[in-house]
C-alpha cells in the first residue's frame, strides 16, 4: 500500500486507473463512466492530473449522451482550474525573470566585485526549482485546454456538427484515432476519414474497435464489397467482444446482410499448444472437494464466543487479524 499509489505512475493502481479510463473513452461506454465518475473508482484522488482527467471524462461522456448539465458542470469546473493554474504559471514566470536577474547581479562581473552575501549555488537550485514548478505549471494548463477542448467536441458531435467535433478532439489528444477519423468521415471528408481508418487498422489489425469502425464507415459509403471484407476480419476477432456495445450492434445490418445470426461471434476455440485440458466435469469431487475445517471456537474483538457450530454446513472463512498493522 506504501507504494502502490495514483502518484506513482509505475504501480498497479495508476496502471488499473489508466486502463479503466481507456476502456471506458474507447469502448463509448458513456453511462457507466458517468456513474464511476460518482465513485471511489474515479473520484476518490487528491491529485490534480488525476482529477482532470475524470473531469474530462465525465464532461465528454455526459455531453455524447445528452447530459447537458453534468457536461456543462465539467466544463466549468476544469475552466476554473485552468484560470487558477494559468494564474499560477504567470507568477511562476514573474519569480524566474526575478532570480535569474538576481543571480545575473549576484555575480557581478569584474571590474565590480562579487556581493558577499551571495551565495550561488544556493540561489542556481533555488532557481531550478522554480524553473521546474513552472515547467509543471505550463504543462498542467496544457492539460486542461486539452480537456475543455475535448468536451467541446463531444458536444459538437451530439449536435451533428462533426467537423468541429472531430478537429477539437485531434487537438485535445488522447482520444482514439478511429473515433477522430470517424468524426472526420462524418463531417463530409469521406476520403480522409477512410484513409485514417485504414491506417489504424493496419497498425492494430487485431483490434476490434478500428475493424469495427472502418466496416461500420464503409457500409454507410455505400461500397458493400468492403464493408463486407471488414466485417469478416472483425469476425476473426469476435470471439470475446460484448455485443451489447453500440459499437457492434449498429452493424447488425452487416450481418443480416451475410445471413449470419444476431450473435454473430465466432465460437471461441482454445488454443491448442496448451496441452490436455480434461472436461470440468471429469475433475468432480473425486479429484477436488473443500476443504471441511476442523471444530473451532474463539472469542471474537468483542468478547463473543463464535465457533464452528454457528456456521455448519455454510461456507466460512475465519480471517485472524494481528493487529491495526496487520497488512493483510
Amino acid at each position: 500500500p506504501k507504494y502502490n499509489t495514483l502518484s506513482k505512475r509505475n504501480g498497479s493502481a495508476s496502471y488499473g486507473r489508466r486502463r479503466l479510463l481507456q476502456v471506458l473513452r474507447e469502448y463509448e461506454l458513456h453511462d457507466l463512466a458517468i456513474e464511476l465518475c460518482d465513485t471511489p473508482y474515479l473520484n476518490a484522488t487528491e491529485i490534480e492530473e488525476e482529477k482532470i482527467k475524470t473531469l474530462r471524462l465525465l464532461g465528454c461522456a455526459a455531453a455524447i449522451s445528452g447530459n447537458a448539465k453534468k457536461s456543462l458542470q465539467a466544463h466549468d469546473d476544469l475552466t476554473k482550474m485552468l484560470k487558477t493554474k494559468q494564474e499560477e504559471r504567470t507568477a511562476l514566470e514573474f519569480r524566474v525573470a526575478g532570480l535569474e536577474l538576481e543571480l545575473k547581479k549576484g555575480n557581478d562581473l569584474p571590474p565590480r566585485p562579487r556581493r558577499k552575501d551571495f551565495d550561488a549555488a544556493k540561489a542556481k537550485a533555488n532557481l531550478k526549482k522554480v524553473k521546474d514548478e513552472m515547467a509543471k505549471a505550463k504543462q498542467r494548463v496544457k492539460q486542461l485546454e486539452k480537456a475543455i477542448l475535448a468536451i467541446d467536441g463531444y458536444s459538437a458531435a451530439a449536435n451533428q456538427d462533426y467537423e468541429t467535433a472531430y478537429k477539437n478532439i485531434e487537438k485535445a489528444a488522447s482520444e482514439d484515432v478511429s473515433l477522430v477519423a470517424e468524426w472526420q468521415f462524418m463531417a463530409g471528408e469521406t476520403d480522409k476519414g477512410l484513409e485514417k481508418l485504414k491506417k489504424q487498422v493496419e497498425r492494430r489489425p487485431q483490434e476490434v474497435i478500428p475493424l469495427a469502425r472502418l466496416a461500420y464507415a464503409y457500409y454507410q459509403n455505400g461500397d458493400t464489397e468492403a464493408s463486407h471484407e471488414t466485417f469478416k476480419k472483425l469476425r476473426d476477432t469476435s470471439t470475446c467482444m460484448d455485443m451489447d456495445l453500440p459499437l457492434f450492434t449498429r452493424l447488425q445490418p452487416l450481418a443480416r446482410e451475410l445471413s449470419l445470426d444476431d450473435d454473430w461471434r465466432k465460437k471461441y476455440q482454445p488454443p491448442i499448444d496448451i496441452g490436455f485440458r480434461p472436461s470440468l466435469s471429469s475433475l468432480g469431487p473425486f479429484r477436488w472437494a473443500p476443504q471441511k475445517s476442523p471444530e473451532w471456537s474463539l472469542q471474537d474483538s468483542d468478547n463473543i464466543s463464535t465457533g464452528s457450530k454457528d456456521y455448519a454446513g455454510q461456507p466460512h472463512i475465519v480471517i485472524f487479524y494481528l493487529g491495526h498493522g496487520c497488512l493483510h
